[in-house]
């Protein structure tokens, strides 16, 4: 497959004031196209603390979690949250509680660079 060229002033004259040729837009439907600008994480509500983590796990038992949130008509993240909960649960109830340690406090970037 051939390379193709690009001439990269066109691709900066945008970012530089330059004028800019208009775009023609394609027809697709406002549901498969993402939305720009806006972000998908929100106002976490209060005294609710969680974190978007990845994780790799079997298919068939994250595909029967999904069934579950699916029949209950809760969001996936519930069941497993409750999940884990159960887990730490058991484990404590085993070997005593977790201490967890806290998290530091975030830096000041004005007391780094005074």
């Amino acid at each position: 497959m051939a390379k193709k060229n690009f001439d990269t002033s066109d691709l900066l004259e945008g970012l530089t004031g330059g004028t800019q040729a208009p775009v023609a837009e394609e027809n697709v439907s406002p549901a498969a196209s993402p939305t720009r600008g806006t972000s998908r994480r929100g106002r976490k509500p209060m005294g609710v603390e969680e974190e978007r983590i990845s994780s790799i796990v079997k298919c068939e038992l994250y595909n029967k979690c999904k069934a579950i949130a699916n029949i209950e008509n809760i969001p996936i993240k519930d069941v497993i949250n409750k999940a884990l909960e159960l887990v730490v649960a058991a484990y404590e109830d085993k070997h005593g509680p977790i201490k967890v340690k806290r998290s530091r406090k975030p830096g000041d970037i004005n007391e780094i660079f005074d």
